[in-house]
């Protein structure tokens, strides 16, 4: 008597950013599949391709951000420097951190990537 061995078809998975792009994301990836639909909202960062999950900070923080911002734009506006609250400094495109606070040199439109030169 013989026996049918049965072969087992790859169901192919559903494609996942944080899965399928593990080590490799780019700027031009993060623009394509940043944020993640549906998933909790929380601060990008990436680290040599390898993206950094954290959540945002609670209010003491934001209170400490806003505070700081406040004690240091009247400087900043004088040297002709702007404070921001977070924004995506990018060191090259596999690497970019969002600080809470940022001066920048001048003023940005529509930039979604500050380059850190700018800072």
């Amino acid at each position: 008597m013989e026996v049918e061995q049965m072969s087992a078809e790859a169901m192919p998975l559903p494609f996942d950013p944080l899965v399928d792009l593990h080590g490799i994301w780019t700027t031009e990836l993060a623009e394509l599949y940043l944020p993640i639909p549906g998933a909790p909202r929380v601060k990008y960062e990436c680290l040599d391709g390898y993206l950094v999950k954290s959540p945002y900070e609670g209010s003491p923080n934001g209170f400490g951000m806003l505070r700081l911002a406040m004690l240091i734009d009247d400087q900043a506006m004088k040297a002709g420097r702007r404070v921001y609250p977070t924004v995506n400094v990018e060191f090259s495109p596999q690497r970019w951190i969002q600080p809470d606070l940022t001066v920048l040199q001048q003023p940005i439109e529509d930039l979604t990537w500050i380059p850190q030169t700018s800072c």
